[in-house]
């Protein structure tokens, strides 16, 4: 089973904490994270992101205006969106930096952390990825009750 994680180039020092946070989540909870950053040496990253998507149990797309304009992280989202609604993922957005999702259609999932607050506006960011974290845990957990 996979956590898939989404992150635009720009915000690549965000996506390697996030899987750094949920390392033991995922561990505990038998997930593997995996983002575009595996991607074999000389591998077609299209393919495989398809298919360690279609694996995935989890998409979580870390939100900022370069994830939203960039088209490998929207042919990411798009792809999951479709496999959302056939019942087979569900999508929790980190919302990294001030963005408007308001015409995403991602406007309608799960937003962490809490309050709808950017992480970089916090003054206690670690309390911010701290939510992300349980947020995340609750997720995977009622995943697992199914």
């Amino acid at each position: 089973m996979y956590l898939y994680i989404s992150y635009a180039d720009e915000d690549a020092a965000s996506g390697n904490r996030l899987k750094g946070l949920l390392k033991p989540v995922t561990r505990d909870f038998g997930f593997t994270t995996w983002s575009k950053q595996e991607v074999t040496p000389g591998g077609l990253w299209q393919q495989e992101m398809a298919l360690h998507l279609k694996e995935a149990l989890v998409f979580v797309p870390v939100m900022s205006a370069d994830h939203l304009a960039s088209d490998r992280c929207q042919a990411e989202t798009t792809a999951a969106l479709r496999l959302e609604r056939r019942g087979q993922l569900k999508i929790v957005c980190v919302l990294l930096r001030p963005v408007c999702l308001e015409f995403s259609p991602l406007e309608h999932a799960l937003l962490l952390p809490e309050r709808n607050k950017p992480i970089t506006r916090w003054r206690n960011q670690d309390e911010a990825w701290m939510q992300v974290q349980y947020g995340i845990l609750d997720v995977i957990k009622r995943l697992q009750i199914r």
